[in-house]
Protein backbone atom coordinates (compact mmCIF):
# COMPACT_ATOMS: atom_id res chain seq x y z
CA UNK A 1 0.00 0.00 0.00
CA UNK A 2 1.71 3.16 -1.16
CA UNK A 3 -0.60 5.70 0.45
CA UNK A 4 -3.44 5.37 2.90
CA UNK A 5 -5.71 7.33 5.18
CA UNK A 6 -6.79 6.33 8.67
CA UNK A 7 -9.71 8.07 10.33
CA UNK A 8 -10.69 7.74 13.98
CA UNK A 9 -14.29 8.92 14.25
CA UNK A 10 -15.89 10.30 17.38
CA UNK A 11 -19.16 12.14 17.91
CA UNK A 12 -17.46 15.54 17.60
CA UNK A 13 -14.30 15.03 15.53
CA UNK A 14 -12.47 13.16 12.80
CA UNK A 15 -8.82 12.41 13.61
CA UNK A 16 -7.25 11.90 10.18
CA UNK A 17 -3.78 10.53 9.40
CA UNK A 18 -2.45 10.48 5.82
CA UNK A 19 0.52 8.15 5.31
CA UNK A 20 2.78 7.73 2.26
CA UNK A 21 5.04 4.85 1.18
CA UNK A 22 8.04 6.85 2.46
CA UNK A 23 6.50 6.68 5.96
CA UNK A 24 5.70 10.38 5.91
CA UNK A 25 2.62 11.18 7.95
CA UNK A 26 0.35 14.17 8.16
CA UNK A 27 -2.31 14.56 10.78
CA UNK A 28 -5.31 16.86 11.08
CA UNK A 29 -8.46 17.03 13.16
CA UNK A 30 -11.76 18.06 11.58
CA UNK A 31 -15.22 18.60 13.00
CA UNK A 32 -17.54 15.65 12.42
CA UNK A 33 -20.03 17.82 10.54
CA UNK A 34 -20.87 18.32 6.88
CA UNK A 35 -18.53 21.31 6.77
CA UNK A 36 -15.76 19.31 8.46
CA UNK A 37 -16.21 16.48 5.94
CA UNK A 38 -15.79 18.93 3.05
CA UNK A 39 -12.66 20.42 4.66
CA UNK A 40 -11.29 16.90 5.07
CA UNK A 41 -11.81 16.11 1.36
CA UNK A 42 -10.19 19.38 0.25
CA UNK A 43 -7.19 18.64 2.50
CA UNK A 44 -6.78 15.13 1.05
CA UNK A 45 -7.10 16.40 -2.52
CA UNK A 46 -4.32 18.88 -1.82
CA UNK A 47 -2.01 16.16 -0.46
CA UNK A 48 -2.73 13.40 -2.93
CA UNK A 49 -1.67 13.73 -6.56
CA UNK A 50 -3.70 10.68 -7.67
CA UNK A 51 -7.44 10.13 -7.68
CA UNK A 52 -9.09 9.89 -4.28
CA UNK A 53 -11.05 6.88 -5.56
CA UNK A 54 -7.77 4.93 -5.57
CA UNK A 55 -6.77 5.97 -2.04
CA UNK A 56 -7.44 3.34 0.65
CA UNK A 57 -9.34 4.79 3.61
CA UNK A 58 -9.67 2.93 6.90
CA UNK A 59 -12.36 4.21 9.27
CA UNK A 60 -12.44 3.26 12.94
CA UNK A 61 -16.11 3.62 13.62
CA UNK A 62 -17.59 4.67 16.94
CA UNK A 63 -21.28 3.86 17.18
CA UNK A 64 -23.13 5.43 14.26
CA UNK A 65 -21.02 8.60 14.07
CA UNK A 66 -19.07 7.34 11.03
CA UNK A 67 -22.11 6.83 8.79
CA UNK A 68 -22.41 10.37 7.33
CA UNK A 69 -18.68 10.34 6.54
CA UNK A 70 -18.85 6.90 4.93
CA UNK A 71 -21.68 8.01 2.64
Amino acid sequence: MKKSVGIDVSKATLDVCYKTAQEQQRHRVFDNTGKGHQQHLRWLKGLNETSLTELPVIIEATGVYHLPLAK
